[in-house]
């Protein structure tokens, strides 16, 4: 098994780096891989050698290790990697304020905005608008034709969107 590895490890490696789209912590995920194989019993290993499917065990383990979000390499590498922002890193705590404040800012006028509309539009327009929720979310919520929602929402939103690029150029 080690020198079947040993011998196919550039071909073995282009694979696992293909199925991963050479992401950076495919050396961490082949090695993981290989640690997996070479615990599995030995009838295991002697089996996927005399069918010739060991490149295919690997390709097909990377894809289920790299997609799976409860796989081992998921909690170990990916999951951190999601969890943070390289600009949140580079980011001075000042910048960061400010940007905050910058987006109070406009959420304060987005709100201040919509209370120049109806009960109807507005209540509709803050759903879609400050709480993200989709025409067909509020249409369930609210037992409203999604067609009707998004015939309510759509001038209101462009109106708003348009001035609030007008005044912060967001």
């Amino acid at each position: 098994m080690r020198t079947y590895i040993s011998e196919h490890w550039s071909e073995i490696t282009n694979k696992v780096r293909a199925v991963t789209k050479g992401h950076e912590c495919t050396s961490d995920l082949l090695n993981d891989l290989v640690v997996v194989l070479l615990e599995k019993p030995q009838e295991y290993q002697q089996d996927l050698l005399e069918k010739k499917k060991l490149q295919n065990w690997f390709t097909a383990s990377a894809k289920i290790q790299f997609k799976s979000t409860t796989s081992p390499l998921w909690y170990r590498y990916r999951k951190f990697q999601s969890e943070t922002c390289e600009i949140q890193d580079w980011l001075h705590l000042e910048e960061h304020k400010k940007e905050t404040d910058i987006k109070e800012e406009i959420v304060e006028y987005i709100r201040n905005a919509l209370n120049l509309y109806t009960v109807y539009e507005r209540l509709l327009c803050t759903e879609h608008i400050l709480n993200g929720l989709s025409y067909s979310e509020i249409g369930r919520e609210y037992g409203i034709n999604r067609k009707y929602v998004a015939e309510t929402v759509t001038p209101v939103r462009t109106e708003i969107y348009k001035k609030v690029r007008e005044l912060w150029n967001y």
